[in-house]
């Protein structure tokens, strides 16, 4: 089955918004580069979409991982946007009932659960490459959290927030209480009969 990775630069089916873009979120406008509509083979960032709570009934306290010091470096970013408050708070995510939060990695955060550049070898990786491939995003995850958590150089304010937190003891029982599968955003697609593309879902002014 023909398939394809990444994205199609812009000239290849006349599609303006296609290919490379890259956006200034808060301002809400592109930023105009060399290489603007070009093709890549990069795809979205992956993450380890947790479940969190803060009812100390059901929770289950962060233990820092193994691997913590390896992923220290990507965490390290944001002492600094806590610094000049670029970042003035770091929650534990989306609200959900009984005292319970998902938190997602984030589009517009430098530094989140997401990570970036990890997932470009998941769609055409075998079985045992994807397998350490999400060890490496929940151990991510665990760091992110045992980061915000512990570490004295993160404000008081923000450690305070995820010291009442943990993850559930009721959620993914049998995977040590992290998702049994990461937030595969972006994969394989596969080249069928009919080819969607910008037209389907622009409206035609001259039509």
């Amino acid at each position: 089955m023909p398939y394809r990775v990444g994205r199609e630069g812009r000239d290849e089916h006349g599609e303006s918004l296609a290919g490379i873009h890259y956006m200034d979120w808060k301002q809400g406008r592109q930023i105009q580069t060399p290489d603007t509509g070009e093709p890549s083979a990069a795809i979205q960032a992956f993450c380890a979409r947790s479940i969190f709570t803060s009812d100390p009934a059901k929770l289950v306290p962060f233990e820092k991982p193994d691997t913590y010091e390896q992923h220290l470096p990507d965490l390290l970013p944001l002492l600094d946007d806590f610094a000049t408050r670029r970042v003035t708070q770091r929650g534990l995510g989306t609200p959900l009932p009984r005292q319970k939060f998902q938190l997602n990695g984030s589009i517009d955060q430098l530094t989140s659960l997401n990570c970036p550049g990890v997932s470009w070898s998941w769609p055409e990786a075998p079985r045992h490459h994807r397998e350490r491939l999400e060890r490496f995003h929940v151990d991510h995850a665990a760091s992110y959290a045992w980061f915000l958590q512990n570490d004295p150089r993160v404000p008081d304010r923000i450690r305070a927030v995820w010291q009442r937190a943990g993850l559930a003891r009721d959620e993914f029982v049998d995977n040590g209480h992290w998702p049994w599968q990461i937030y595969v955003r972006q994969g394989r697609r596969i080249e069928g009969r009919a080819l969607v593309t910008q037209r389907n879902f622009t409206i035609d002014p001259d039509s």
